[in-house]
């Protein structure tokens, strides 16, 4: 008998127990997936609680100048719908900077959560959304524009690469 202790199922020959080996026969890299967290499995600590306050307000008050800036025509184009589209478009990209793709769909729903209460939360006979065509593209182009912009550019504008 050899006082060696037994090898374990993925030892290499010669080597007590302790590697283990893939499915393929490959050695399992240290620190694999056990290892830790990685960049998708972010722990929502303090830090991460505040980045999600700071992306909902950031979008809340996206979603406000985005309402008020919608109906401003130049030269018979719709300039304040661009620069609105532009608005939720750069507010999409500072969420996904800050939180990710959580990040990115709260700050799509408070950019919706403003303007749908600018729109039908207001009493009186002004109205900051009328019934055409460029509120419509604001209603549904600005939530949109806020997702799709961020999961179209590339992970390494972020650093999440």
């Amino acid at each position: 008998m050899t006082d060696r202790p037994a090898a374990g199922p993925g030892a290499h020959e010669g080597e007590p127990g302790g590697h283990e080996t893939e499915p393929g026969g490959h050695e399992a890299e240290p620190g694999g997936p056990e290892a830790g967290p990685g960049p998708s499995n972010r722990r929502w600590d303090s830090w991460g609680l505040l980045a999600l306050a700071a992306v909902f307000i950031v979008g809340a008050m996206s979603g406000l100048v985005a309402t008020l800036l919608h109906r401003v025509v130049a030269f018979d184009l719709p300039a304040g719908l661009v620069g609105a589209l532009a608005v939720a478009a750069v507010s999409g990209m500072l969420a996904r900077a800050a939180a990710d793709f959580g990040g990115v769909l709260l700050n799509a729903a408070a950019l919706l959560i403003a303007i749908l209460a600018l729109t039908y939360l207001g009493g009186g006979t002004n109205v900051l959304v009328a019934d055409d065509n460029t509120s419509l593209f604001l209603l549904l182009g600005v939530p949109v524009l806020a997702v799709l912009v961020p999961a179209l550019t590339p992970r390494s504008w972020y650093g999440d690469a």
